[in-house]
């Protein structure tokens, strides 16, 4: 696929427009789908590990963060979160633009 097509297919997404996931399969690095199925099956007990999983799925995650499994996420990469966030069982984050 050539960069001009990449650059044509994220235009296409970021105006909300259709498009297939073989197209945008050049974005297939950023998704964290491996990580976010890791993290919705990690015991409540391991706290730490829940955290560090989240520093890695996420673009950013702020202090005392709590997200209650299974949670959903198209890449994951793409969400930011803030300080003091709960987010309750099967939150789904759209995070494909």
């Amino acid at each position: 696929m050539t960069h001009a097509h990449e650059e044509e297919v994220l235009a296409r997404i970021a105006k909300g427009l259709v498009y297939t996931e073989s197209e945008a399969a050049f974005q297939a690095p950023r998704r964290r789908t491996k990580r976010i199925f890791e993290y919705n099956h990690t015991p409540p007990s391991e706290t730490e590990k829940r955290r560090s999983l989240l520093v890695a799925i996420f673009g950013s995650v702020g202090e005392r963060t709590v997200l209650l499994p299974p949670f959903h996420a198209g890449f994951g990469s793409n969400v930011h979160i803030g300080d003091d966030f709960f987010g309750n069982v099967n939150l789904t984050f759209v995070d494909d633009v």
